[in-house]
């Protein structure tokens, strides 16, 4: 295949108006006068509204490589394509393409494939059905029948990366290729490092149950449109489910905009190339490169994951109006709800402060937390709900890829809960985390969670290497995770100091500084903070000069290692 670069005929010569219509000079003079300022004036306004242009180079762009080579194996539902880039660099990355349903030829994506192409990958694409009427149950087994025969022909030629492969799909694509990936341990076929989906098809036919064999590290980048009829994001929604493991994920929503002449739909069929449009490279050409570049090379992950402008922009039409750009939708993973001082997954405490990492959390600037007017933290931010077990929580920050909550402590006695989170007019899928009486961890001066701790000297001035504290005297040190509390407060309450006196853990709490017991004069919530926040007053023991570990205790669970106070 190759690009059609045709130029339509010109249409025939027609006589000028004076000899059509028998005006005189002057008037004709005056009326293409008129007719030449309507034609302007329509040319410009048509082209004050055409779509952005494809960039030059970068992830999306038009830069041409490499020419490419078709070649076609097989006949029927395991019939496969290999394109290959010309001159063919040694080894070549390889994108498994997966189309929608009955796209049994890759005429639907040919503009797509041969982008990819040019840039010097290779790609197969499977048949997997064949025909319209084709039973759905053996498609992942033709499509693992195709592949495993498509890469044996290229192992012969040693002409493919089998570290650097990634995975495009589109509508019921999507269903089977996640199929086949979950399958990979047991085929011995290669591993997607990435995988782009694109408005994937009925979920019916997915293995939701096998998706957590697909690897923790895999990029994954789930695409609907807000125009998709056909299947709307209910598959996504329900594979993003599957996922948990999965942390480096985001689930985009392509809007419609009907600004420009040329209008941009995001349907379902909006993956479909030819024809091609601002959707094509800078929506869903853009987002795949940069996801694959990202796998593969570290590089253009802010075109891939990164949450910011270079990821959601579409450009502007030429009158200078910006297309409506991509809506990053909230996703979470397990391991992407940690401790917010240790940074650390594991159970959570009531009254703990977590921070819970992902993408489409909240707005592109930090949002610092509000107070009502009762002296409590708010529990929504900037658009941004934390619920556990729909219950929402009380919300330090938003941003984009990172929000802080407190958990409340009514969570207290659970052994599990689920967390979502709500951002932008959507909602997460769900994440289960185990419960605990307690999770200490101490805050570190840098956040980190490891090295200097946040810690106060006697004389009020942080402790540090430059100022260290002597031997003696009484240090404060700042944590989370101590769970239930004495006081009635509620989490995330504003803590006074007369309200603090009350507000101590119910679990026994104790403190080692450099390996020796410390003497601790105070335990409770830290006043002019939070509750959440936990506020530890203690003697430092007689210890040498420099940075001495730290750990603190509440009932049977002890903090992070690598903490320090600084000892003269």
């Amino acid at each position: 295949m190759r690009a059609n670069n045709s130029v339509a005929p010109f249409g025939q010569r027609q006589s000028p108006p004076w000899q059509r219509s028998g005006l005189s000079l002057f008037n004709c003079y005056r009326s293409v006068a008129f007719w030449i300022l309507m034609l302007f004036t329509t040319i410009t306004a048509a082209i004050a509204q055409s779509q952005p242009p494809q960039p030059s180079s970068g992830p999306g762009g038009s830069q041409i490589l490499y020419n490419m080579r078709e070649s076609v194996y097989g006949s029927g539902a395991t019939q496969f394509w290999i394109f290959t880039p010309q001159p063919q660099p040694r080894p070549a990355p390889v994108v498994i393409f997966m189309h929608g349903y009955s796209a049994i030829i890759p005429a639907p994506y040919e503009a797509w494939i041969e982008h990819i192409v040019r840039r010097g990958n290779i790609v197969i694409y499977p048949r997997y059905q064949e025909d319209a009427v084709d039973p759905p149950a053996y498609f992942t087994a033709n499509t693992i029948s195709a592949l495993k025969s498509a890469f044996e022909i290229l192992a012969t030629t040693g002409s493919a990366d089998l570290d650097h492969v990634a995975m495009f799909t589109h509508s019921f694509g999507g269903i089977v290729g996640f199929n086949v990936v979950a399958r990979t341990e047991l085929t011995g076929l290669p591993a997607p490092k990435a995988m782009f989906i694109a408005h994937p098809g009925s979920a019916i036919w997915a293995d939701l149950e096998l998706y957590r064999q697909i690897s923790p590290s895999t990029l994954v980048t789930f695409v609907v449109g807000e125009d998709d009829n056909v299947v709307g994001d209910a598959s996504a929604i329900a594979m993003i489910g599957a996922l948990p493991q999965i942390s480096r994920k985001n689930f985009i929503t392509v809007q419609s905009d009907n600004h420009g002449t040329l209008p941009l739909s995001s349907n379902h069929f909006a993956p479909n190339a030819p024809p091609v449009n601002a959707l094509d490279y800078l929506g869903y050409w853009k987002l795949s490169d940069a996801l694959m570049d990202l796998a593969f090379y570290g590089r253009n992950g802010d075109y891939a994951l990164g949450g910011g402008d270079n990821q959601t922009s579409l450009g502007s039409w030429d009158d200078g109006v910006p297309v409506k750009p991509l809506t990053l939708r909230p996703t979470l993973a397990t391991l992407d709800v940690v401790n917010a001082a240790s940074l650390q997954p594991g159970p959570i405490a009531p009254g703990e402060m977590v921070s819970l990492f992902g993408s489409g959390l909240g707005p592109k600037e930090i949002q610092g937390f509000q107070v009502d007017g009762d002296g409590r933290v708010m529990r929504s931010l900037a658009g941004t709900r934390v619920l556990f077990n729909g219950i929402p929580s009380p919300i330090i920050y938003s941003f984009m890829n990172r929000v802080v909550a407190i958990v409340p402590y009514s969570m207290s006695g659970r052994e599990s809960v689920t967390v979502q989170i709500e951002a932008g007019g959507y909602t997460s899928g769900t994440v289960s985390l185990r419960v605990t009486s307690t999770s200490p961890a101490i805050f570190s001066a840098n956040g980190s969670g490891t090295g200097q701790g946040s810690i106060v000297n006697q004389t009020f001035t942080a402790n540090s290497s430059r100022n260290p504290a002597a031997t003696g005297s009484q240090i404060m040190i700042f944590a989370t995770g101590e769970g239930e509390i004495t006081s009635a407060m509620s989490e995330g309450t504003l803590v006074t100091t007369a309200a603090a006196a009350a507000a101590k853990p119910k679990l026994p709490v104790s403190l080692t500084i450099g390996g020796v017991p410390a003497t601790v004069t105070y335990a409770g919530e830290a006043p002019g903070f939070f509750a959440g926040v936990l506020q530890v007053n203690a003697l430092l023991p007689d210890l040498p000069p420099g940075d001495q570990p730290v750990v603190l205790t509440i009932g049977n669970a002890s903090s992070q290692t690598g903490i320090t106070v600084a000892v003269k």
